[in-house]
């Protein structure tokens, strides 16, 4: 056992981190958030506050929320190993139904009593995408791929082609409209370009492409991405987007690491090495305004430069707070970054994990619930903090589970987290052949294979591979070979190759034991422009400090007793 006195309410570092626990928090939040009265669509914003707690619907209910839940409780649900949330499922299958329509496939928002506009949304696009992607991945149900092919056609039909190149010129789509012939001004592109104009929509299209191989999704991979790198002036010769205020989505992060991470996911099945380097550029820059633990801020600043419009002249710099959207999007790109030969950036997920870890809503004791207020139509104060539990808080400080005291959520980053989760369990481990590559360390039980990381209780690492092969081990920055003691079944010799640990020859169900000594140390980095300092074994984060008004260690450190 590692200790540190000022570290939790034991005075020690807790237990290890097990993503089935996280995983099933989330989905009973995915469950408890929707809405029985209105199509079950999901309550957007949140405020859990210890003076009240209350959720809100917005314009984001519609398929932005319901597509995002959808996916991240199936997605957990894998993790766990068992559907859990499937009833909550098939209710946000409904609103789907509901909301696409039979003429063009596309996803509406409907005309109701918050005042939202009915019209088809292109980020909603993008998200209804990644629902229907895990629906039809884990139910085998041809319903979603049906839904899939029509909303293609629908996003071809309604795209606007130049050169070599295709764009949404509009926010949202409302058939009839009249599209304007300049999508330029003399400042860039007429509507944000990775947030409406098509670039977080090549993500769910890279995913449907690798999994069906269909042309049409071909070619719109290649023209959204061509627009997006060598058309959409977002990002600098050197990667960097920062604002320039010409829209209220200039510099938001996570719809640019968004692009990114679907243009990644293109390139990485074309194996086009141009776009790898780009993404590798655009991902090096965004990892400087963020932390090595997971921290990015919702949006970048304009970099002491003049805004366009001066309503933007708000955001001098990068903002304080993060979104855990941007956490995720920062994990998927550095996976596929390490799986095109980049192995540093698996310590890279790994360590950006911790900010999921952080942010999910688990201790509520200090949230108020409302119980003299009724429901209305629009806002929900029933057990707000109760069926929080298990989200995800949209806004935090580097050193802070709250933003200045304040915890204010929202559907986005309660989704992006549980999605979040599965892309670092589901990649800690894979399969080529029969061989078993451990990626990143971490506690996992799936149908081929058994994790148990040990950290921060002892120093060990047991793999058990469910079929006959080799295992590889990768080793992780912060551990030489030397440091590290092997015992595998049968006297199986171990070796070092390429900086993993090799041992050949296995049978299903053997187990090889890799034990270490845990060192708890302090780091000093520079977040958002701050310094702060770090309590660490290995990639796992214990403490940030000076503390926040809610201190990081409460989040990050997870008690023995802590019932999850």
């Amino acid at each position: 056992m590692v200790e540190h006195g000022k570290l939790g309410k034991t005075g020690n570092l807790g237990k290890a981190v097990d993503y089935r626990e996280l995983a099933a928090l989330a989905i009973n939040h995915y469950e408890q958030m929707l809405d029985p009265d209105y199509h079950y669509l999901p309550y957007f914003f949140a405020k859990i506050g210890s003076d009240e707690s209350f959720a809100w619907h917005s314009e984001w209910d519609f398929g932005d929320a319901v597509g995002r839940f959808l996916d991240a409780s199936i997605l957990c649900g894998e993790i766990i190993g068992k559907r859990i949330g499937r009833e909550a499922e098939e209710h946000m299958k409904e609103a789907l139904r509901w909301m696409q329509s039979d003429s063009d496939g596309l996803f509406y928002r409907m005309s109701n009593e918050w005042g939202v506009p009915a019209g088809a949304n292109m980020f909603d696009q993008r998200s209804v995408f990644l629902g229907l992607l895990s629906w039809h991945k884990f139910d085998q149900d041809v319903e979603a791929l049906v839904r899939m092919e029509r909303m293609l056609k629908g996003m071809r039909a309604i795209a606007v082609e130049r050169d070599d190149y295709i764009c949404y010129p509009f926010e949202t789509y409302v058939p009839g409209m009249k599209v304007p012939e300049q999508i330029y001004t003399e400042h860039g592109f007429i509507v944000e370009p990775t947030h409406y104009g098509g670039g977080v929509f090549i993500l769910p299209l890279a995913i449907y492409y690798e999994r069906t191989g269909d042309p049409l999704a071909e070619e719109m991979l290649e023209k959204l991405t061509n627009f997006v790198v060598y058309h959409s002036k977002v990002f600098a010769e050197d990667g960097s987007f920062w604002s320039q205020g010409r829209y209220p989505d200039d510099g938001h992060f996570h719809s640019k690491m968004g692009a990114v991470a679907g243009i990644l996911r293109y390139a990485n099945l074309k194996q086009e090495r141009t776009l790898i380097d780009w993404c590798q550029k655009v991902y090096n820059w965004a990892c400087s305004m963020g932390s090595t633990y997971g921290w990015f801020p919702e949006g970048t600043g304009l970099n002491g430069e003049e805004p366009v419009d001066e309503k933007y002249r708000w955001l001098p710099g990068v903002i304080q707070h993060s979104e855990t959207c941007c956490t995720t999007d920062m994990i998927h790109a550095a996976i596929y970054l390490a799986k095109n030969g980049n192995a540093a950036c698996w310590d890279d997920a790994d360590r950006f994990a911790n900010t999921l870890v952080a942010s999910q809503v688990r201790d509520i004791s200090w949230a108020k619930t409302v119980t003299d207020k009724e429901d209305t139509k629009t806002r929900t104060y029933r057990d707000v903090p109760e069926r929080y539990r298990g989200g995800f808080t949209g806004r935090m400080n580097p050193n802070d589970f709250s933003n200045a005291g304040k915890v204010d959520t929202m559907a986005c980053c309660c989704a992006a987290g549980g999605r979040g989760l599965h892309l670092v369990w589901d990649n800690a481990t894979t399969w080529e052949g029969d061989r078993l590559y451990v990626n990143i360390w971490l506690n996992k039980t799936s149908e081929d294979v058994r994790m148990e990381y040990g950290v921060p209780e002892e120093g060990v690492l047991c793999v058990t591979p469910l079929r006959a092969g080799d295992i590889w081990i990768r080793l992780p920055g912060w551990l030489t070979a030397d440091e590290v003691k092997c015992r595998a079944p049968r006297g199986l010799a171990a070796s070092v190759k390429e900086n993993y640990l090799v041992v050949q020859g296995l049978s299903a169900g053997e187990t090889v034991a890799l034990t270490f000594a845990p060192k708890l140390v302090w780091r000093n980095e520079s977040v958002a422009g701050k310094p702060y300092e770090g309590a660490w074994i290995g990639n796992r984060l214990f403490d940030v400090k000076p503390h926040g008004v809610m201190p990081m260690y409460k989040a990050l450190v997870i008690e023995p007793e802590e019932e999850l």
